[in-house]
């Protein structure tokens, strides 16, 4: 299906996926806290382990922390400059050296 379109609308649908992964993202973070408080308003009698609700709550917290990555990493520049982090990290130094000077 892209093959059959122009650079513009290309574009707008590679847009539109990375939005929806952002918004999935979100959604997936988000929803078990809100579950949990709308629990707790409407129905006092019920018991929610704490530690469920600690979990939703780091998880929220994690979508704050991980969401610049998610954008950023849409970024050409910043994909470069990721992998030749990890590289330099977890890889040989041999391949680093060349994928720095390369642009890669």
């Amino acid at each position: 299906m892209l093959r059959m379109l122009g650079p513009a609308q290309k574009r707008e649908v590679k847009a539109t996926q990375n939005l929806s992964i952002i918004v999935l993202f979100f959604i997936v973070c988000w929803i078990p806290l809100y579950t949990i408080n709308c629990v707790q308003a409407f129905c006092q009698d019920c018991e929610i382990p704490l530690e469920l609700t600690n979990f939703c709550i780091i998880l929220s917290h994690a979508n704050s922390a991980v969401n610049p990555l998610l954008y950023a990493y849409h970024l050409r520049d910043f994909r470069a400059a990721l992998k030749s982090l990890l590289c330099c990290l977890f890889g040989s130094k041999e391949d680093n050296v060349g994928n720095y000077t390369q642009g890669k």
